[in-house]
């Protein structure tokens, strides 16, 4: 089984697909469908140039994005996180760097006492991660 996160935007799904892209060091480009390339009816012309569905690889994973279909709610909660394992201290700090751009810092990147260096962060569209690289045993 495959499990990939799908987040849906009101209307800013490119913005977060180059924003993810560079901090996640995806594929560029990333495979993207427009609404205008399907040809459902009740689509508003001027939703055309929107992302119907995106997806975006990176090493180690995978994330859809897509805009909400027109007229739907978009609400985002910190009860539910994306949680990134890098590889390595340096790339944590630097994941962790990219994401607060813009975003607001919830929980400092900081030594925890599980023996990791974890932090976490609402990015600048409101969606919540947590950045966890286990350090090695003392």
């Amino acid at each position: 089984m495959l499990f990939v996160p799908y987040i849906m935007f009101d209307g800013n799904a490119a913005e977060a697909i180059d924003f993810y892209s560079k901090v996640l060091g995806a594929d560029v480009p990333a495979e993207i469908m427009y609404y205008r390339d399907t040809n459902a009816v009740d689509i508003p012309t001027e939703y055309g140039d929107k992302v119907l569905h995106a997806e975006l690889k990176f090493p180690g994973g995978m994330l859809y994005i897509s805009d909400a279909f027109p007229g739907a709610n978009v609400t985002y909660t910190d009860s539910i996180s994306f949680n990134l394992g890098p590889d390595s201290e340096a790339s944590a700090y630097e994941l962790f760097d990219k994401l607060s751009e813009g975003g607001k810092v919830v929980q400092p990147l900081q030594k925890e006492f599980w023996g990791a260096l974890y932090g976490s962060v609402t990015d600048q569209f409101g969606i919540y991660w947590s950045v966890n690289f286990q350090l090695p045993a003392e």
